[in-house]
């Protein structure tokens, strides 16, 4: 992909950012480190690339409802 695109992350506990990355590689480092300054692991963080689909974590007590 070229350009830039939307990283949306949200917290287990509230927390939200937003990033804007140059290239898919540059997703699960974001993910990780993002993981570790609000100290829970990449697993409970939900994300959401441009304007897709909200990737939940398993934190997220809604995403066992997701089909």
């Amino acid at each position: 992909m070229k350009g830039k695109f939307k990283l949306n992350v949200w917290g287990p506990n509230g927390e939200n950012n937003q990033f804007f990355l140059h290239s898919h590689k540059e997703l699960l480092l974001v993910l990780s480190d993002w993981a570790n300054e609000i100290g829970c692991a990449v697993a409970d963080i939900d994300y959401q690339v441009n304007d897709g689909l909200r990737i939940m974590g398993e934190g997220n007590p809604y995403a066992a409802e997701v089909d």
